[in-house]
C-alpha cells in the first residue's frame, strides 16, 4: 500500500526534484505551495508523512503542523537557528533537515520515519472514539 505524502514546499525546483524522487520511490505525492493549499490537503486528505517547509508565503510551517493530526513531520528549511529546530521537535516534529540538504540522506529519513510510526501504530491503543498512542510524549497542546 502506497504511503501518502504531503510537500509544503514553495520553491518550484526543490518542489519538483522531491516529487520526483518520492515517487519513484513508490509514494503517492501530493505538493503545496502555501499554508491555505495545505490546510485545504489536509481536509480532505489523510498523510503519512508532512514534508514542511518553515518560510511559506502565507505562513510557516509550524501553522501547517497544527493542522496536522497522526501524521509524521520533517521540516525541511533553511531556517537553522537552535529556538526553531527546539520549537519543532517540542511541537513533535519527527526530523529537522535544513537547506541545502542530500536527497538521499533525506530520502532515508523519511523511510526511518515512516517506518518508524509503522511499528509505533502497533502500540496505540483506541477505546471507543479516543485513541492513546503510548510510543509518543505526553503533548499538553
Amino acid at each position: 500500500m502506497s504511503k501518502n505524502i504531503l510537500v509544503v514546499e514553495d520553491d518550484t525546483m526543490i518542489a519538483s526534484g522531491l516529487v520526483y524522487v518520492f515517487e519513484q520511490e513508490g509514494y503517492t505525492v501530493f505538493h503545496c505551495k502555501t499554508v491555505n493549499e495545505a490546510t485545504n490537503a489536509i481536509a480532505s486528505k489523510k498523510f503519512d508523512l508532512a514534508i514542511l517547509d518553515m518560510q511559506m508565503p502565507d505562513g510557516t510551517g509550524f501553522d501547517v503542523r497544527k493542522k496536522l493530526i497522526d501524521t509524521s513531520v520533517i521540516f525541511l528549511t533553511v531556517v537553522d537557528d537552535e529556538a526553531s529546530i527546539v520549537k519543532a521537535f517540542e511541537d513533535g516534529a519527527d526530523d529537522y533537515v535544513t537547506k541545502p540538504f542530500r536527497i538521499r540522506e533525506l530520502l532515508a529519513r523519511v523511510k526511518r520515519t515512516l517506518a518508524a510510526n509503522t511499528d509505533n501504530a502497533k502500540s496505540a491503543l483506541t477505546i471507543g472514539g479516543i485513541t492513546m498512542d503510548t510510543s509518543r510524549p505526553y503533548n499538553r497542546n
